[in-house]
């Protein structure tokens, strides 16, 4: 077995309090502009750099935001009642990585100190944590968990209670098991590089220090901890998780357990612990120990800007060969034809219409602005700067 990562792999907390009433204007002219142009609307919300969508969410939000791949999801309620709960927030993995839980925190309140934001109370509504690694000799099989006895173990039941196992497959191979529900606990162990590779998350790569090529898998073990599972052991503030998060994790992985010998009659008192599985529950107890890593960022960003070149030629080249068949130029023509000719349209749309590139060129720096080279967490520009959470905008709650 070796560890090619491990640490916080989401975060999702929600906020007592409310956005002023200037910030949800501007969130309000952008949300019009995105649902008119049926693509998300760049904003400079205070400071921050946002990408607001046409449309709100579920749970009565009239604002959805992200900060970009590495920064958060927020979701805001257009209300000036600050006793309700009207922001929430949920991190995305790469900020937890680079930022590490601590930092990923103090970067939220500094954002909501750039806005002003009145906060009086924090409610974490989910945590996860992950593990991945390579091993030869691990494949994992919901018949080898050992689950509550009143747990109902089956592929295709229709009815599941919080823990019992369902089992994904690719062929005839094993690509994922996952116990339980969320908002629940839930635990799933799956192929993480095939996952990477099916939704173009490149970046994983970066992260593991691994090349696609070298490895058929990189296995993950992640345990979630949802809203529900966490009001158990009576977890709710920020601050709950630094006391607790470990032993919540821990405890999972003592009560689920993925054993080496599933043909024993009983298998609760006699299974064999794999210890792949003992191993991941060691480094879960110890989950607040683990340290940034902010030398990623500029890594992750670099990959990401060389995946989005890499997708812009392949459009160019894609486009040329179509042109040359609508154009009706023939194949050995094209050798001499088509770069002359690729030349002279994109000239011409320069030298003409120089105002529509300006504002193309305009929309697409918004667009791409989070493959920029300053945008690190290491000393480099960020979001929320240096700015602290004020007192006086969020009266006595804030951060230890």
């Amino acid at each position: 077995m070796k560890i090619l990562h491990k640490g916080f792999d989401g975060l999702e907390v929600a906020f007592q309090g409310k956005l002023h009433a200037g910030l949800r204007r501007k969130l309000q002219m952008a949300k019009d502009n995105a649902e008119q142009s049926g693509s998300a609307e760049y904003l400079n919300l205070a400071g921050v750099d946002v990408w607001v969508k046409g449309t709100g969410a579920k749970g009565g939000y009239a604002f959805v935001f992200d900060t970009g791949p590495d920064g958060e999801i927020w979701v805001i309620k257009n209300n000036d009642k600050a006793e309700n709960w009207n922001l929430r927030v949920k991190v995305m993995a790469t900020q937890l990585i680079a930022r590490g839980f601590e930092g990923t925190v103090e970067n939220i309140y500094s954002m909501l100190g750039k806005w002003k934001a009145e906060i009086i109370a924090e409610s974490v509504a989910r945590v996860d944590f992950a593990v991945d690694f390579i091993a030869d000799d691990y494949a994992p099989d919901m018949k080898s968990f050992i689950c509550h006895s009143k747990s109902t173990q089956g592929e295709y039941a229709e009815k599941m209670d919080e823990i019992q196992p369902r089992q994904f497959a690719c062929g005839r191979r094993i690509t994922s098991v996952t116990i339980g529900m969320m908002p629940g606990r839930q635990i799933i162990t799956y192929d993480k590089r095939r996952e990477a590779i099916q939704t173009q998350k490149y970046h994983w790569f970066e992260i593991w220090g691994i090349e696609r090529e070298n490895c058929t898998a990189v296995w993950r073990i992640e345990v979630r901890a949802g809203k529900d599972h966490l009001r158990d052991y009576r977890i709710k503030t920020l601050n709950d998780i630094r006391d607790r998060i470990g032993f919540v994790f821990e405890t999972a992985l003592n009560e689920i357990r993925l054993i080496d010998n599933p043909e024993v009659e009983n298998r609760s008192r006699d299974g064999i612990t794999n210890p792949i599985w003992e191993e991941v529950a060691g480094l879960v107890s110890d989950c607040m120990g683990l340290k940034a890593i902010p030398t990623l960022k500029g890594r992750i960003t670099e990959g990401r800007r060389v995946q989005i070149q890499d997708r812009y030629s392949a459009l160019i080249k894609g486009l040329a060969s179509g042109y040359a068949v609508a154009y009706r130029v023939s194949f050995v023509d094209a050798m001499e034809e088509l770069p002359e000719r690729i030349s002279g349209i994109i000239g011409d749309y320069l030298r003409d219409d120089r105002k529509k590139f300006s504002k193309n060129f305009i929309r697409a720096t918004n667009r791409l602005k989070f493959i920029d080279d300053d945008r690190g967490v290491n000393g480099e520009k960020s979001n929320a700067g240096n700015s602290g959470m004020s007192g006086m905008w969020c009266g006595n709650f804030a951060p230890a």
